[in-house]
């Protein structure tokens, strides 16, 4: 009896090689574990000195945010070609919530008082950037919540590159749309909405409570995740809404947020924590590109030692064959030799004509053996040890299980 353990994942697939796709495995469970413990230190260590206020940087927003910008587009691009190499509905959520997030976080640099300009370049110089701030941080970890509701029932279908883009390009379109219509409601209608900012720095009450409700999406989208977690995809995604509570935080606990100490770090942090999923995203595209440039290379062998193989057969068979009608020619020329003769020897050639006989024969049989090699011949059964089976079985895998933390073993 073998008993294997392994997460399962709800999606029917023969072989998982995306993020999105893979089972949790112990050693990605730990190092996702490490980065969040990693955080937790940080905000604890920053949490006193949160309040403290810093010279203003005026550059430190378009800079930053324009880096996290570039990341999260890059990580919605390398999302959208996993879709097209392996369609799995569910990446279309995701991939959005990373589009949503990357145009807001430039759009509010324009929008940002002293940024580009002392008022921002659009929008009414105040309220505008708050606002911009509550749209990024709301489309994401909703984008993610529809992400887990659609991921196990997910099946992946047999798309073309064709049929794959339109779906990716309706997507953006669909996103862009969004994007475009909040941004005017953003800037040409925050007259209507109430006021987060007082200043460039003290936020209003509303503005702290506003900040709640966002911790509590993203705390929501941060459960759902864990309780249905399944594959590498769910442990980053948590990673990443993680490393944006010191941002909520400092804004719930403090009316002066924006140039504080709480304010920088908590900004840095969603940097670096928003790269963690691009960079695990490179790490899996430079994995599989050595896993196809391997699989090449041993394909490229097998062809090379298959047609050696072939090779050596044709040759040996030519050999076998070329001796009895080496055989024949000989002795046949011999047999006219004996019956030109005067008078003709006849015994002779009747014994030259018997070797061609025989050598015709002979070959008859090695043409035979040789059809008999690729000929399907009927089952035979055959009592075996079944322990040896599951045994080769397992060390034929083990590399497989080993790439995807499986751990497998057997009980004879």
């Amino acid at each position: 009896m073998s008993t294997v353990e392994s997460s399962s994942v709800g999606w029917d697939q023969d072989f998982p090689i995306l993020i999105a796709a893979k089972p949790i495995s112990t050693r990605e469970r730990n190092i996702t574990l490490g980065a969040i413990i990693v955080l937790a230190i940080i905000d604890a260590i920053v949490i006193p000195f949160a309040n403290v206020h810093l010279p203003r940087v005026d550059p430190f927003i378009p800079v930053l945010q324009t880096v996290m910008c570039a990341v999260d587009l890059l990580t919605a691009a390398l999302l959208f070609a996993q879709y097209s190499i392996q369609p799995l509905r569910a990446i279309i959520p995701v991939a959005s919530g990373y589009v949503f997030s990357g145009l807001f976080a430039f759009i509010q640099t324009l929008a940002f008082p002293g940024a580009y300009s002392p008022t921002g370049v659009i929008g009414d110089g105040l309220n505008s950037a708050a606002w911009f701030f509550v749209l990024w941080h709301t489309t994401f970890p909703f984008a993610l919540i529809i992400y887990v509701f659609t991921k196990d029932s997910n099946t992946a279908v047999r798309l073309s590159k064709g049929s794959a883009r339109p779906t990716i390009i309706s997507t953006l379109a669909c996103v862009l749309a969004a994007v475009a219509g909040l941004t005017w409601l953003a800037t040409h209608a925050t007259h209507y909405f109430p006021a987060l900012y007082l200043n460039a720095a003290e936020q209003t009450p509303f503005g702290a409570n506003i900040n709640l409700f966002l911790w509590a999406i993203n705390i929501t989208a941060l459960i759902l995740l864990f309780v249905r977690r399944r594959t590498i995809l769910d442990l980053w995604l948590m990673v990443v809404l993680f490393a944006w509570w010191p941002n909520f935080l400092v804004a719930v606990a403090h009316s002066v947020v924006r140039f504080s100490a709480g304010w920088y770090i908590a900004r840095f942090i969603a940097l670096v924590a928003s790269s963690t999923l691009l960079t695990v995203l490179l790490v899996e595209s430079t994995t599989l590109y050595a896993r196809l440039a391997n699989a090449f290379v041993l394909l490229r062998r097998e062809r090379a030692d298959r047609l050696a193989n072939v090779q050596e057969a044709t040759a040996a068979m030519a050999h076998e064959l070329r001796q009895p009608l080496t055989g024949i020619a000989t002795r046949g020329a011999a047999g006219v030799n004996w019956l030109k003769r005067t008078p003709p020897e006849l015994d002779k050639a009747r014994e030259c004509f018997q070797s061609m006989i025989n050598a015709s024969l002979h070959a008859n049989e090695i043409i035979a053996a040789i059809r008999n090699l690729y000929k399907k011949s009927p089952t035979e059964y055959a009592v075996i040890q079944i322990n040896d089976v599951v045994r080769e079985v397992l060390e034929s895998v083990q590399d497989e299980l080993r790439v995807d933390g499986v751990t497998a073993t057997a009980e004879y």
